[in-house]
């Protein structure tokens, strides 16, 4: 005999009642299970399930009634492979007072039980508040949890740096999973980049361009002014402060104010030779020399951009953008109607994107979407290599890797 178990709320009375399973064979039904509501206000459920069908003239039993508002009982389950139906779940009672008794279980057909059948599959007996809210995270593995307030993660060919608050500070941990490393501790940094040898990162307490050595020594201030965000290529370090953006050597000497101020804003990235970055209600690329910047397209309260060698996207609160790098040529939308569309990460083999469904997935071309990780708890930095999409929550303080 088995036995199907629902649970439901303490606030809720519980009624179990065990179905009796039939056995496969010519003519064989098995015997019906009944529930008994449970009684009071707040109506209890019956859980019984009606007995397996038979093989010849398999019967189909149905479970008992809920009381009360409670919940039906759980259909009986499908006999063998030529056995009959399984049984309908039982119908839920009407709210009112006082107690009920479940309804009788549906009769089974069929003569006397012959040999066991082989079980039918189990049936959900129905949606609960828990079902919606469970997440998802396909190919997933957790680097690290417990760093507080994840703002920013960027990658080496071996490790994943990134930096959060409370507790504030610098870290790294090895892509193949490991112990973090602490490079630097305080200084509420918010953003960072990479070279083959450094790190480069905002800080907040006090505001301040910082360089430190990969493994922690060596760390140098390069700027006491701050910023919002943060670029570097293989010659030049530069950074928004306000509506400016400032070009330096990577030392920090010769800073040079290239754009601004009111011609530029946050976020803002780079490759070797451009920039591109959001001002007021457009996404401009301009060049480390400065001059005047280009309009790639009218977007206001960009969330993130990216690039690789040949486009540049972008988010906006509801849609994930691209554009041809070169020529500037928008592309159509990679995905329209997100909520809280945020961090955003491209390569050849597509865009990878946050929002409060989670990370997700598409072609260039906006082709195949596909759901990575729900549940993630804030998802602002995202990043990627030839075989993982990689991402930080600012909420759970996790740092999470899935293939792509």
């Amino acid at each position: 005999m088995k036995r199907a178990w629902v649970v439901f709320p303490a606030v809720s009375l519980l009624a179990a009642a065990c179905a009796s399973e039939g056995s496969g064979g010519a003519g064989g039904g098995g015997a019906a299970g009944a529930g008994t509501g449970g009684s009071g206000a707040l109506g209890g459920a019956a859980s019984g399930g009606g007995g397996s069908g038979g093989t010849s003239a398999g019967g189909t039993s149905n479970g008992g009634s809920g009381a009360l508002g409670g919940s039906g009982g759980a259909g009986g389950a499908a006999g063998s492979v030529t056995g009959g139906a399984a049984g309908a779940g039982g119908a839920d009672a009407a709210a009112g007072s006082g107690g009920a008794t479940g309804g009788a279980a549906g009769a089974a057909t069929g003569g006397a039980p012959g040999d066991a059948g082989s079980d039918a599959a189990a049936v959900d007996a129905g949606a609960d508040a828990g079902d919606a809210a469970l997440p998802i995270c396909v190919g997933c593995t957790e680097l690290a949890n417990g760093q507080g307030i994840v703002t920013d993660l960027a990658l080496d060919a071996t490790t994943v740096f990134f930096v959060s608050g409370n507790p504030a500070g610098v870290r790294s941990v090895p892509k193949a999973g490991g112990s973090v490393t602490t490079l630097v501790h305080g200084d509420s940094p918010s953003r960072l980049v990479l070279d083959a040898t450094s790190v480069y990162y905002l800080a907040n307490s006090p505001p301040s361009v910082v360089k430190v050595n990969k493994d922690g020594t060596g760390k140098q201030t390069l700027s006491t002014t701050g910023g919002t965000s943060i670029a570097v290529s293989s010659t030049w370090l530069v950074w928004v402060i306000g509506t400016s953006v400032t070009r330096a050597n990577k030392d920090g000497t010769s800073p040079t104010s290239i754009y601004g101020p009111g011609t530029a804003g946050s976020p803002m990235v780079a490759d070797e030779f451009n920039l591109f970055f959001s001002e007021k209600i457009a996404l401009k690329k301009g060049s480390y020399g400065g001059g005047f910047p280009q309009t790639i397209a009218v977007a206001s309260s960009v969330g993130d951009i990216a690039v690789d060698a040949d486009s540049v996207v972008w988010t906006t609160s509801t849609m994930v953008h691209i554009a041809d790098k070169s020529s500037l040529k928008l592309g159509s939308p990679v995905a329209s109607g997100l909520l809280a569309a945020d961090g955003v990460a491209v390569d050849a083999a597509g865009v990878y994107w946050s929002s409060y469904a989670g990370v997700q997935s598409a072609t260039k071309t906006g082709t195949n979407k596909t759901t990575i990780a729900t549940g993630q708890g804030g998802v602002k930095a995202i990043a990627t290599d030839s075989t993982h999409v990689y991402w930080a929550s600012m909420n759970n303080g996790t740092i999470m890797k899935a293939t792509k």
